[in-house]
């Protein structure tokens, strides 16, 4: 029931009013439009019975605009509303911080009467009464200013996480590898974004492959070089072979990765020397290979190591 008619609230008559008249969302005889397109956008020649009811009767005619449910038992359950668009007459429902259409209209509304088999149960109708005056939202100059302050603010943090949600939508995906224990092996996946240089890169590495090797307790066990930044460099990395490629250069550091070409799923290798070490010449051309080490004592091989070794 959406639209209700009743007498006004006058002294009673020599004759009896009529009795309360309640017209379906679709009207008395079930076709006609919706009353509200009546004050709102429909011209007065699309108009049917039900408009014909409000001018007939005056302006005791009421519409129902709101329906509060619970649905769930006597000891817990859950409450939201089906409230009406005044300005198009479509319903929508209101739950917590969820507003959610209802495609199906009125009839969605209407499965919230209750009856056997549901859990869902109307507690409470919302009407309001019709005037010539079209219902639409209050104007801006209507709002108080408190309001529509919280508003802008309330605004503004959504188009803030959209922003950021965007941003790390778009964030890579790089795996790092490293010198673990006595061979490379995979150290995590680093999230940067398209933007960031490859020193933040580097930073962020460098804060996993720390926390690992105290995980492993190499600090402890000597021979690993302590943790520097000036002593530790970015490289490419091949994982088929498993062995480290081109050596990023110090001024590419304020370079963006975009800019650097990595894409992606693009393996890194985070290379640790010794400080009075000096860094191993990388040789474009070099061989790889791998050289596997049979230990008859235990009648298998050990971890492989790789070699590279110079042409000619």
């Amino acid at each position: 029931t959406s639209v209700a008619e009743v007498p006004p609230l006058a002294p009673v008559p020599a004759a009896p009013p009529a009795p309360p008249l309640f017209v379906g969302e679709e009207g008395l005889s079930g076709n006609v439009p919706d009353l509200v397109d009546y004050y709102g956008n429909k011209a007065p020649e699309q108009v049917g019975e039900e408009a014909a009811v409000a001018r007939r009767r005056g302006e005791w005619v009421y519409e129902l605009y709101s329906v509060l449910v619970h649905s769930g038992g006597t000891y817990g359950g859950h409450y939201y509303a089906y409230i009406k668009n005044m300005d198009d007459g479509s319903w929508h429902r209101f739950d917590d911080s969820s507003v959610t259409p209802m495609v199906e209209g009125f009839s969605k509304v209407q499965s919230a009467w209750g009856g056997a088999g549901s859990s869902a149960s109307a507690y409470m109708l919302m009407y309001r009464k019709i005037t010539d005056a079209p219902t639409a939202l209050p104007a801006a100059v209507e709002v108080p200013p408190f309001l529509r302050d919280m508003m802008e603010e309330q605004r503004r943090a959504r188009a803030r996480a959209a922003e950021l949600a965007e941003k790390d939508r778009q964030r890579f995906k790089l795996p790092v590898f490293a010198m673990m224990t006595a061979h490379a092996g995979f150290l995590t996946d680093i999230n940067p974004r398209p933007e960031d240089t490859l020193g933040d890169t580097k930073v962020l590495a460098l804060a996993y492959l720390a926390e690992s090797r105290q995980r492993l307790q190499q600090l402890d066990a000597g021979g690993a070089p302590p943790l520097e930044p000036k002593h530790t460099r970015l490289r490419r990395y091949c994982r088929g072979l498993g062995v480290p490629r081109e050596v990023f250069a110090n001024a590419d550091a304020h370079k963006t990765i975009a800019a650097l070409g990595i894409k992606s799923g693009d393996p890194l290798y985070i290379e640790v020397k010794a400080p009075d070490a000096a860094w191993l010449p990388y040789v474009p051309d070099a061989f790889t290979l791998k050289v596997y080490v049979y230990d008859s004592a235990s009648d298998d091989f050990d971890e492989p190591r790789t070699l590279q070794i110079r042409k000619g």
